[in-house]
């Protein structure tokens, strides 16, 4: 059953679920369900452990894997860009230190998101927790844990 008020962040935006709903309800939808907004989203490669130390050992090796997917060269013979920041030309040590992965334990990735949240103003996060080498089941306990740990003090 869906509700007649929205979910609303702390941002301001007004959030529904629309894939609940087939197309044609979404446009029927009240104006005030749904407000328009400035979406600032946070896009990081996510690892969540039960310890900082062998969250950081497993997603330095899952990385290295993560590097080689994007090593294809591109079609025509064209040449990437320099200037585009691709995860290739990104060392690990240089992907812990700008937060394009955010690995650790529930409490230091629960810190991360709302220090990041604070810091930029990002008003929904895009975490990609199956990615390089990573197993299915490695991928399914690091967002178990992200899930009952470490979200629920942003939502």
């Amino acid at each position: 059953m869906m509700s007649d008020r929205p979910n609303s962040t702390r941002n301001g935006c007004s959030l529904l679920p629309l894939w609940m709903l087939p197309a044609s309800t979404a446009t029927m939808l009240p104006s005030t369900t749904i407000r328009p907004c400035v979406w600032r989203p946070a896009i990081k490669r996510v690892y969540v452990a039960e310890s900082d130390d062998a969250a950081r050992e497993r997603a330095r090796l899952a990385y290295a894997s993560y590097r080689t997917h994007f090593l294809k060269p591109l079609p025509e013979g064209r040449v990437d860009p320099d200037e585009i920041p691709r995860p290739t030309r990104i060392d690990v040590d240089t992907a812990f230190a700008s937060g394009a992965l955010v690995v650790g334990t529930p409490a230091t990735i629960r810190e991360y998101l709302q220090r990041y949240a604070a810091e930029t103003g990002a008003n929904y996060f895009v975490g990609s927790f199956h990615w390089g080498d990573l197993s299915h089941q490695e991928a399914c306990r690091s967002l178990e844990l992200f899930a009952s740990e470490a979200m629920p003090a942003v939502l």
